[in-house]
């Protein structure tokens, strides 16, 4: 839960009964023979799915006009929109040959705050939104018998903590590569 830029030479250091089994997976791969890419991503942006933490934290209640803010609305977070992501995953594959027995490669994605989230939104909707803050305490109530909340729980200093993610590994190993902007994204998943 340290603040600032995560690269690929942070220590690991898991909070969550998903993230230990992630890292002893790791560790296996790694030791292994088996070519391994790891792009870490941060939270999935997913244009298709309302199965996203954009869509069920920040955007859940967007129709009435609010955004939910899980943390302070100015909080830098790691978001991942997965169409850059696969695109990504497909062009690192493409040069595998280049590349170490294991590579664990940051994916930067868009580094957003709320506040980022609320002007951006602002604009392509055409009208002024309102924060409302996530039922965290229904979650903590919720979380011995209801396995999301749980999790939800566990990861929930992610919104509390300033962070990014490095863009230096994946720039080395695909120069070219871009994501798309958060206006085009937010654009994209307010027409769905």
């Amino acid at each position: 839960d340290q603040e600032g830029e995560w690269s690929e030479h942070t220590k690991p250091e898991p909070v969550s009964k998903k993230g230990e089994i992630r890292l002893k997976m790791e560790r296996k791969y790694k030791a292994s023979n088996v070519q391994t890419i790891v792009l870490r991503g941060g939270n999935f942006i997913d244009p298709d799915s309302q199965n996203c933490v954009m869509s069920k934290v920040y955007l859940r209640n967007i129709k009435q006009g609010k955004i939910t803010l899980p943390g302070p609305a100015s909080t830098m977070q790691a978001m991942c929109y997965l169409p850059d992501w696969a695109r990504a995953a497909v062009e690192l594959a493409e040069v595998r040959q280049e590349l170490r027995q294991f590579e664990d490669v940051p994916f930067a994605g868009q580094t957003v705050t709320a506040l980022d989230i609320k002007v951006e939104l602002e604009q392509i909707l055409k009208r002024e939104l309102k924060f409302v803050q996530f039922p965290w305490l229904l979650f903590k109530v919720f979380s011995p018998v209801w396995e999301l909340a749980s999790e939800m729980n566990e990861m929930r200093y992610l919104w509390n903590t300033n962070h990014r993610l490095s863009e230096m590994r994946l720039k080395q190993l695909l120069p070219k590569f871009e994501t798309t902007p958060l206006k085009e994204v937010l654009t994209e998943l307010m027409s769905k």
